[in-house]
Parts: C-alpha cells; structure tokens; sequence
C-alpha cells in the first residue's frame, strides 16, 4: 500500500512537467549541437515556401523532410539517435503549436535555426 502510494505520488510530480511544451532552449541548444555533430550536417532542402504560412506548419514540414532525409541516409553516429528524437519532438510541438499565434515566435526561432544551417552549407 505504501509502495502504490509513493508511486502514485511520484508519478504527478512527473506528469505536469512533462506535459509542458519544451522550452526553445531545448530546441536552439539541442539542434544546433545535434546538426553540427553529424558528418555532412543534415539533409539540405529547397528554399522553404514561408512566406506568410504559419511559422509552425512550416516548421513541421521542414522537420519532416530532415527527419526523412536522415533515416535514409547511412549516418551511424552516436548523435543520430538524439537528432531524430530533437526533430520528432519538433515536429510535434509545431504541430500543436500551429493553431495558437502565441506560440508563432518560438517556431519562427526553430525555423531560422533550419534555414542558417542550411544556408552554411551551400
């Protein structure tokens, strides 16, 4: 009975947290050290059609283009698996972050993250 209890007790001091969004330091810090530690970078994409999309539909299609880019790639390095869990949880929080315009900035953030990186690869 104890036992059930300290778990029940553990479990809702994890849950409110892992239920908030990440925050954009998550993001900045993790991808660019995550993409700097692959080989060639990752996978380069045409000049994304933003213009006056959603930041974080943009965002969304852009993570799902690397996400598919590196798992056919033959990349085997310890980071890989940390780029593909940064960019699926990317992908994710954009897409619930795509219908409130509060969340706008921290996708316009993640997004230049994106195009820098792909800009100093050419």
């Amino acid at each position: 009975m104890l036992a059930s209890l300290f778990l029940l007790v553990a479990l809702f001091q994890v849950l409110p947290s892992a239920c908030l969004y990440r925050s954009i330091d998550y993001y900045t810090n993790s991808l660019q050290n995550s993409l700097f530690a692959l080989p060639n970078g990752i996978g380069r994409f045409e000049k994304p059609l933003y213009n006056d999309r959603n930041p974080c539909e943009a965002v969304a299609v852009i993570g799902a283009w690397q996400l598919q880019w590196l798992e056919e790639s033959n990349i085997q390095t310890l980071q890989r698996r940390n780029v593909e869990e940064v960019l699926r949880d990317a992908i994710v929080d954009a897409l619930q972050s795509s219908f409130k315009p509060s969340e706008f900035g921290k996708c316009e953030v993640i997004l230049q993250l994106f195009i820098e990186r792909n800009v100093n690869r050419m």
